[in-house]
């Protein structure tokens, strides 16, 4: 896992020094007499443009996958609240055997997301999750095929219990799925780039304009972090655990 606070400050860091290294270049220049202006502009807007699309971009990404990751939450609790309902159609043995086993279920995925940021225990907890539901799954499909039965409750239930494993799976996918490291290292790259360009052309000015270079490079760090935070929404200050309410509050109504 990317650590936000550590990348965004190297960042910052980096572009501070990049920006007064272009400014010493742009005397360095205009010392020995060279046209220093000649041509820059066009080479910052397309540098400039390109980081900025890189932003744009990895904010934007970033928020979509946050809001995906709050509604899977959302989608999860209805989906164990419907297949909970449709315990009431079993027979009372089976159904008071599925609601204990509903419960250890809710419960161990609960558990499992609290103990993020330690990934080990998170992995152990959703094995533990998935043993029970296996343990649903098979209650079901027994039940289902028990030629004793004179209503096959147990079909209407399935769909309910596949619903359930999908979500379960989607989230999962979910909590994995982030940018390619190369993108960050662009956006690296690209904010060292901008930087020494910015100090370049700072150089025309009188004085060093230690408040526009500061500006510039926490403007760039914040908005860098953001996105990393919304990336890892487990693990910093920008989190889902306000959706796990649902679960939480769906849980506490199993009786």
């Amino acid at each position: 896992m990317l650590e936000p606070l550590l990348y965004t400050s190297a960042i910052f860091v980096c572009m501070l020094a990049m920006l007064e290294a272009g400014r010493q270049l742009h005397r360095k220049h205009k010392a020995a007499g060279d046209a220093v202006t000649e041509g820059v502009g066009t080479l910052e807007g397309a540098v400039f443009g390109l980081f900025g699309l890189l932003l744009a971009f990895s904010f934007s990404g970033a928020v979509d996958r946050f809001s995906v990751r709050r509604a899977l939450i959302v989608k999860e609790s209805s989906t164990i609240d419907s297949a909970w309902q449709f315990l009431d159609l079993l027979p009372e043995k089976d159904r008071q055997e599925q609601r204990t086993r509903f419960r250890s279920y809710v419960d161990a995925r609960i558990a499992a997301y609290n103990k993020l940021p330690d990934l080990d225990a998170f992995t152990s907890a959703l094995t533990v999750a998935e043993g029970i539901y296996a343990q649903i799954w098979a209650a079901a499909v027994a039940s289902s095929v028990d030629p004793k039965r004179p209503v096959d409750y147990s079909q209407i239930l399935l769909p309910k219990l596949q619903e359930m494993s999908d979500v379960a799976f989607d989230r999962r996918a979910a909590f994995k799925n982030h940018p390619p490291a190369v993108i960050f290292a662009m956006l690296f790259i690209f904010a060292l780039l901008s930087s020494l360009l910015a100090g370049y052309t700072l150089g025309d000015h009188q004085g060093r304009r230690s408040i526009h270079r500061f500006s510039f490079a926490v403007a760039v760090a914040l908005t860098v972090y953001v996105s990393i935070d919304l990336e890892f929404p487990r693990f910093g200050l920008i989190r889902v655990d306000g959706a796990d309410s649902y679960l939480v509050q769906l849980r506490a109504g199993m009786k």
